[in-house]
């Protein structure tokens, strides 16, 4: 069984590696524009909200709109990734 991890590895090492160090760029992009965009859009939210410190209707109405659209997204693209599967 070692030697077949060693070839594995001899075989598909470097592929390996470029896949997990694309992975982690990746990732690491993604979590930083999480951040970016998140954090100041979540703090708008909770300080719109009628029991907030600054208390904007409309603001918050635009923001909890575009938030729940934009949490929708990653089902509809599993809808559309099934639907070859239920035909």
């Amino acid at each position: 069984m070692l030697e077949a991890a060693t070839q594995f590895f001899n075989d598909y090492g470097d592929l390996l590696i470029e896949g997990v160090q694309d992975t982690l760029v990746m990732t690491s992009v993604a979590t930083l524009f999480a951040y970016l965009i998140g954090l100041p859009v979540g703090v708008l939210l909770i300080t719109s909200n009628k029991k907030g410190i600054c208390p904007n209707a409309p603001i918050n109405a635009v923001l909890g709109w575009i938030v729940n659209i934009v949490r929708s997204v990653p089902f509809i693209i599993l809808l559309v990734a099934i639907i070859p599967f239920t035909r």
